[in-house]
């Protein structure tokens, strides 16, 4: 789904059911509860974790180490939200992200929570790492989807939104920290484990009477120079004609670099005929085979007309 009206998106959410809300608010604002509240209850514990003697149940690292663990782990945290957040506009989605993002915490603190090593904890560091960038960035996107952007509401659905971010993350830590210190840190971090997969629950259960189509779209996705035709960028073999956008001369640069475009392709699409179209001169394949059966080349070189004027 590259290009989706806006509206339809709106109006495929049930626009009351949470505090006047739209109905998807309530399924975000409890997802990030629950993600919020596993990831600050682990990290009231973690970094005491690690600095505690083996006897007391932690790693006996030394204290100035395991903050500069700490330290680089929350740089990393919020860091690899600008990795996700493209992931989620080129490839998968926001709604699919917010999942597998969810799934990976989940996974980050189940691992936490066996007894292990050092090696466990990066682990678990790297699964966290990788899920809160996946999930963190787009569940906020997912909310500003529910709205038109002309919605009055959509100021105090954010800041209802954050509450529960808040909340989740003032509770957590009180809630954690008196587990740890009562049954040892592996629980705590098992409790952590259990508020990611209530989150998730939450998630699954309502995301499709709740959300609609909000999230389930691919803004900007990366096949989209090469979707037209159904073929793929990396094929050498055969020949593709692109429709290119007149302001965009990466593409036919990039592909006039693998041998798909003589070198005037740059000349030509700059003097467009009266129709909007040009004709480029295109190498045909060595392979007589087509491109998704659109045409085939028989002579050394042809031309093919191609749109200039317009999206793909």
């Amino acid at each position: 789904m590259e290009r989706i009206d806006k509206q339809k998106i709106v109006d495929s959410v049930p626009q009351k059911g949470f505090f006047g809300q739209p109905k998807g608010l309530f399924t975000l604002f409890f997802t990030e509860f629950w993600e919020r509240f596993s990831y600050y209850g682990m990290r009231a514990i973690l970094v005491f974790y690690m600095y505690y003697e083996v006897s007391e149940g932690g790693l006996g690292l030394d204290r100035n180490v395991a903050l500069s663990i700490m330290s680089v782990y929350g740089a990393l945290v919020y860091m690899s939200g600008v990795i996700g957040g493209w992931l989620a506009d080129r490839v998968f989605g926001t709604s699919r992200a917010v999942f597998y993002g969810g799934v990976f915490i989940m996974l980050g603190h189940i691992v936490l929570s066996v007894p292990g090593s050092l090696t466990f904890l990066f682990i678990s560091m790297g699964l966290i790492v990788i899920g809160t960038g996946l999930l963190k960035p787009n569940v906020s996107s997912i909310v500003g989807d529910l709205y038109h952007e002309t919605d009055r509401r959509r100021d105090a659905g954010f800041s209802i939104f954050y509450m529960g971010i808040n909340l989740g993350a003032f509770i957590s830590p009180l809630i954690v920290g008196q587990v740890q210190a009562d049954y040892g840190f592996h629980w705590g971090f098992a409790l952590a484990a259990v508020g990611m997969f209530i989150g998730l629950v939450v998630f699954i259960v309502t995301k499709k009477g709740n959300l609609g189509l909000a999230g389930s779209y691919v803004p900007n996705p990366r096949s989209r120079y090469f979707s037209s035709v159904g073929c793929s960028p990396f094929s050498f073999r055969a020949v593709c004609s692109q429709s290119i956008r007149s302001s965009d001369s990466s593409v036919c640069s990039g592909l006039r670099s693998r041998r798909f475009i003589s070198s005037s392709c740059i000349g030509a699409r700059k003097r467009p005929k009266s129709n909007g179209h040009v004709s480029l001169p295109i190498y045909r394949s060595s392979s007589p085979r087509s491109c998704s059966g659109r045409f085939k080349s028989k002579g050394r070189r042809f031309l093919r007309t191609m749109p200039i004027n317009g999206r793909i």
